[in-house]
């Protein structure tokens, strides 16, 4: 939907998300991705 702002659900706009497509509300990057 072009109108959701999380589409991961975690509750971090996907603005600012760390990884859009995967719930993480703590943004902690366990795997040390690119992003």
């Amino acid at each position: 939907d072009v109108c959701d702002n999380d589409d991961d659900g975690d509750g971090v706009f996907d603005g600012v998300d760390n990884c859009s497509l995967a719930s993480n509300a703590d943004q902690i990057d366990l795997e040390s991705g690119p992003w």
